[in-house]
């Protein structure tokens, strides 16, 4: 017995140190909040223990965004502060932070919130920043980026106004070497498309209208010399036909062919036929494209030649034959799709070989 009680003296007894001040810290370290969403969101704040007396918790917004799109529950102060009570016996504290939808194409929005002074018996603990994403509505689902891999490589990323406008396009290209560039679209009052500037070599394409319609384009080619086009866009906005001119250097103009377009009753395009001037006075087939097999979904690149508001081509073809210099190719599309419905991957199969494309969306 007595060896017993000597045995259980020597066993060590390992306790762990009873805690009394409570840590403080964000329950979540990134939320994400839409911007049309009209009950906000509740960010928590832990405490490991119940406080042990009444104190606060001063929280700060730590980014540098000139405005912000949304509000928080209380609002925060000239300074970018917010300060939470914390009433004696509390384990959780909160704020709510409710987004104001503008109805514009902003782009997303991080902001980041970081506790810093505290009051009463609170100490610091982990967790001490967390973000949130205020997500913009509008802009949710318009085309990003795209990659295209197989032959080389090819990227293309867009970039938006406030109003849903193409505002900016840059690209790169890799094949034996790297060249990269970028499109500015600017608009009229009328929200209409009145020039392209394009960087590297000082492109600039102007478009005129006419009765509402697009009329014309013009630009400079590598010399110099005006190109224009003449478009014929039907009254239900369909491009039906281009015809392709060209000032001579005595100043007299010309034309040196003309493209064709027929369609689905879809109003997605079937035919593209190209015609140029060949001597003395007659216009040969240069170059026809068909398209078929059209799956009805959502082209994300709809637009004639990258046209903002010339819509050709709405829906995504399958098949898409080219007859050239007496030469007919042949090519397949296959395609993915997102859980929104939106193409992720296109698969072109031609007589190359097979070519990868992939879609990112806001």
């Amino acid at each position: 017995m007595l060896l017993a009680n000597l045995s259980s003296c020597g066993e060590r007894q390992d306790t762990l140190p009873i805690e009394k001040t409570a840590s403080v810290g964000f329950a979540q370290p990134h939320s994400n909040l839409y911007e049309n969403t009209s009950e906000g969101i509740e960010v928590k704040v832990h405490l490991t223990v119940p406080a042990s007396k009444a104190g606060s918790i001063d929280i700060h917004v730590i980014d540098d965004q000139p405005t912000h799109r949304f509000r928080t529950e209380p609002p925060l102060d000239e300074r970018g502060k917010l300060t939470l009570p914390v009433a004696l016996g509390s384990t959780e504290v909160s704020f709510k932070v409710l987004p104001v939808d503008d109805h514009l194409y902003n782009g997303n929005q991080e902001t980041t919130f970081q506790i810093r002074n505290l009051t009463g018996e609170l100490v610091k603990g982990s967790n001490l920043f967390t973000s949130i994403l205020l997500i913009d509505n509008e802009l949710t689902g318009s085309l990003r980026y795209f990659e295209t891999e197989g032959f080389g490589f090819h990227r293309q990323n867009y970039e938006y106004s406030h109003l849903g406008h193409l505002n900016k396009m840059g690209w790169v290209s890799i094949r034996n070497q790297t060249t990269e560039g970028e499109y500015r679209y600017i608009y009229d009052d009328f929200e209409r498309i009145i020039r392209i500037d394009g960087e590297p070599g000082n492109h600039r394409q102007i478009f005129f209208y006419e009765g509402g319609k697009l009329k014309r384009t013009e630009r400079m080619d590598s010399s110099g010399v005006l190109e224009f086009d003449e478009y014929h866009v039907g009254d239900d906005g369909i491009l039906t036909g281009i015809q392709h001119h060209r000032r001579m250097p005595d100043g007299t103009t010309a034309m040196n062919g003309y493209t064709v377009f027929t369609y689905f009753s879809s109003g997605s395009v079937h035919t593209i036929t190209t015609y140029a001037f060949e001597w003395p006075a007659t216009y040969v087939v240069t170059k026809k494209i068909t398209y078929s097999d059209y799956q009805q979904k959502t082209n994300p690149l709809p637009y004639f030649q990258g046209i903002p508001g010339l819509v050709f081509q709405p829906a995504l073809p399958q098949k898409m034959v080219i007859e050239e210099h007496g030469t007919t190719f042949t090519y397949r599309f296959e395609y993915a799709f997102t859980d929104s419905d939106n193409v992720r991957q296109r698969r072109t199969l031609g007589p190359s070989g097979v070519e990868t494309t992939n879609y990112y969306y806001y």
